[in-house]
């Protein structure tokens, strides 16, 4: 079972998905569209809220068998520039 308080935030996008048994959740980072937002959350359950559908869905602690972590972008590492060295600057000569 999934320690929900130390993963879960109340205000937090995310994504259920619905397994053969048990539910899976995928936090959203700030910028992605959320499915659903975490509106209540105790040891025993969370409550999350649909606004597009106006629903709210209550899952049992228990019945949480993952909480993944949001996917982040690879960041983007500049390359350095080439550095000249004397064969690429000075044509060889004979």
């Amino acid at each position: 079972m999934v320690n929900l308080s130390q993963q879960l935030q109340v205000g937090q996008k995310v994504n259920l998905i619905e397994r053969e048994f048990g539910c899976h959740l995928t936090l959203l980072s700030g910028e992605q569209p959320g499915c659903y937002t975490v509106i209540e959350l105790t040891p025993s359950h969370v409550v999350l809220e649909d606004a597009v559908a106006e629903a709210q869905v209550r899952i049992p602690a228990f019945l949480v068998t993952a909480i993944t972590l949001p996917q982040m972008e690879p960041a983007v590492v500049p390359m350095p520039a080439a550095v000249p060295t004397p064969e690429t600057v000075l044509p060889n000569v004979a």
